[in-house]
């Protein structure tokens, strides 16, 4: 056990899913360690694909979102993987827009319907994992109604289809992460009324694993952005 922990102590490597806020604390951590040995190592994947990273020791650490309409299936899934999952935060679903959807010129005091969205265009993130590919997916087709439905496997290319096409994505935007750091410039998180499921945002690592002392760092600078609170929630 002692190596897994000297291992991880010259180490910080983690796997998130799409978040910017994951990307904000990595930089963070880089900035006030950049001068000391480490190496680091910080990768966007599907929530299959973290999994997969932690459980092949790829990775120290992944944080990522479940859906609570699969969530039971996922927790099976990491467990399956002898992998722990930690929950930080309850999130709801938001509709994320460009300025070329009609739903741009909205505020974040309107609240949106899903019937507001029927036969608009959806924008997704594919999930690689192709056990629970269907039953993600069809949450999409079948309460939203797309015209089209679009899978991309990256934030960028989904943040630039956001911003030319009337596509709309559904994640979460929690907005005490956003309080600190800037948002995707020229996306708006509108608050959606009806849907029928939301997420919830975690943690996982393997179970006879220790985290490095960054890797703590991660989760409690994760943890104090999403639900304002200092205490970690670690075991």
């Amino acid at each position: 056990m002692a190596d897994i922990q000297n291992k991880w102590s010259m180490n910080l490597s983690i796997s998130s899913y799409y978040f910017l806020f994951a990307s904000y604390i990595y930089l963070e951590l880089f900035q006030q360690n950049q001068d000391k040995n480490i190496t680091f190592h910080f990768e966007e994947a599907s929530r299959g694909d973290i999994i997969h990273s932690v459980y092949n020791r790829e990775s120290e650490l992944g944080i990522l979102s479940l859906p609570t309409s699969t969530r039971n299936n996922w927790i099976k899934y990491i467990e399956q993987h002898d992998l722990e999952y930690q929950k930080i935060s309850d999130e709801i679903p938001m509709v994320m827009v460009g300025s070329a959807s009609p739903l741009y010129e909205k505020t974040d005091e309107d609240i949106i319907s899903i019937e507001m969205l029927k036969d608009m265009p959806m924008i997704d993130y594919e999930e690689k994992q192709k056990l629970f590919d269907g039953a993600d997916a069809h949450i999409s087709p079948s309460v939203f109604v797309p015209s089209t439905l679009l899978k991309v496997s990256d934030r960028a290319t989904l943040i630039d289809f956001l911003h030319k096409t009337p596509c709309y994505h559904i994640a979460t935007s929690n907005r005490n992460a956003y309080q600190q750091y800037t948002y995707h410039d020229g996306i708006k998180p509108l608050r959606l009324m009806d849907c029928p499921f939301s997420y919830e945002i975690g943690w996982i690592k393997g179970k006879n694993n220790y985290l490095s002392t960054l890797g703590k760092q991660f989760l409690v600078k994760a943890q104090s952005m999403l639900i304002l609170e200092k205490n970690p929630i670690i075991k």
